[in-house]
């Protein structure tokens, strides 16, 4: 069964500047999850973005929300990797967090 892991990251770029940096540079967010992960699609509605990210033989579902201070992040972990959630959890937050950077 997955796990879902829910990460929001605070920001002060707005809606739209927060979703378009998003929009371009998706893949870096999960270049924690390793080498292996590539995200295979991505689709907006709105201020909602549906992903998924292969990681080896692995693939999971995601969810992206743009709001005007914040992103939420939903990622369903499949059993196997849900044991890692934590580690896998902050790592993509840190990296969520330089590219939502004001600069």
């Amino acid at each position: 069964m997955p796990k879902t892991l829910t990460i929001t990251i605070p920001h002060q770029l707005g809606k739209e500047t927060a979703r378009q940096r998003i929009d371009t540079s998706i893949a870096q967010v999960f270049e924690p999850l390793g080498r292996l992960a590539s995200v295979e699609r991505q689709q907006w509605a709105g201020d909602r973005l549906q992903f998924g990210i292969q990681v080896a033989s692995h693939r999971m579902d995601g969810r992206v929300e743009v709001a005007e201070n914040q992103v939420r992040i939903e990622l369903d972990l499949p059993w196997l990797l849900a044991a890692l959630g934590e580690r896998v959890k902050g790592a993509i937050e840190k990296r969520g967090q330089i590219l939502l950077e004001k600069k």
